[in-house]
């Protein structure tokens, strides 16, 4: 070995005619440990190649009364927080929240990437016979306490099937720096399965894991029995028949943004400002009640 070893350095000093014996034996054994590493990393098994994790599905939309966390006692804001995605049930979490009001006229904040349709409809039914306003903003929660909030307006969010809820609002206030995203809307069929995983302990059978995955099974654009059912609604709804025209003329795959003068034009907006506006005491007429429909 000690010959070997002489050779190599006899030949790198022929290289690098200024190193020591010892400073070319210390770059051999360098190479020596990058070339272990590197064969270590070929043996490896592919995992760059697998296939990113899918998406995590976006939680239910959660209704939550909540108070401003802000000093302000004793004549703290109070409002009805919507966030999250709108599901078949979401339309009961909504009744819900309405029968805590007992009456109370408080408005809506809402930050949603969209949902059902047809419990949008409904959501949005359910607002106007309320009589309630309906502000685009984010709820920031007190890690403290649950129920006290704060009123994030930096990115304000309402999309897709969402834009519909929105639609029942008596008021519709927008802040402009807002994301209003239409598009034509798709039939989504998922597929739910319970997942168990399990051990074997004594010979019995143990339950270690349970979750439930979801997955989207067929999608497909909306039919126009569903368009029409949008356009019935928006026009009770009192909306300018822009926004329809907007909306079912953007692709499913796309998401078109509106700007503060289109949120203005389709009508989707009443007042583009502050989601602050929402709580003025004082609320004209600005849109018509549910029953006072233009036939289509």
């Amino acid at each position: 070995m000690r010959r070997g070893t002489e050779a190599v350095v006899k030949t790198l000093r022929l290289g690098f005619p200024c190193a020591t014996a010892a400073e070319a034996a210390d770059f051999v054994m360098r190479i020596a440990h990058l070339l272990a590493f590197a064969f270590s990393l070929i043996a490896l098994p592919a995992l760059a190649q697998d296939k990113p994790a899918a998406a995590p599905q976006p939680e239910p939309m959660r209704i939550v009364l909540t108070r401003s966390a802000e000093p302000c006692e004793p004549d703290c804001r109070e409002w009805l927080a919507a966030q999250g995605a709108i599901t078949k049930d979401t339309p009961a979490e909504l009744r819900r929240a309405l029968a805590e009001l007992n009456g109370r006229k408080l408005p809506l904040l809402v930050y949603s990437t969209g949902g059902t349709v047809e419990a949008a409809i409904a959501m949005g039914e359910l607002v106007r016979k309320s009589g309630l306003d309906i502000a685009v903003a984010r709820t920031v929660f007190s890690q403290r306490e649950p129920a006290l909030g704060t009123i994030d307006e930096r990115s304000p969010l309402c999309a897709s099937a969402c834009t519909l809820f929105l639609a029942g609002g008596q008021r519709r206030i927008i802040p402009p720096q807002s994301r209003i995203g239409v598009h034509q809307q798709t039939i989504v069929e998922t597929e739910t399965t319970t997942v168990r995983d399990y051990k074997i302990v004594r010979g019995r059978k143990e339950l270690v894991d349970e979750r439930t995955e979801t997955r989207t099974i067929k999608q497909e654009q909306a039919t126009g029995e569903i368009d029409a059912k949008m356009r019935r609604y928006l026009d009770a709804m009192g909306l300018d028949r822009s926004f329809i025209e907007v909306t079912v003329s953007t692709p499913a795959d796309t998401m078109r943004y509106l700007k503060p003068d289109e949120m203005r034009a389709t009508t989707i907006a009443t007042q583009i400002g502050p989601a602050a506006l929402a709580f003025e005491e004082l609320r004209p007429a600005l849109a018509p009640a549910p029953g006072s429909s233009r036939s289509l």
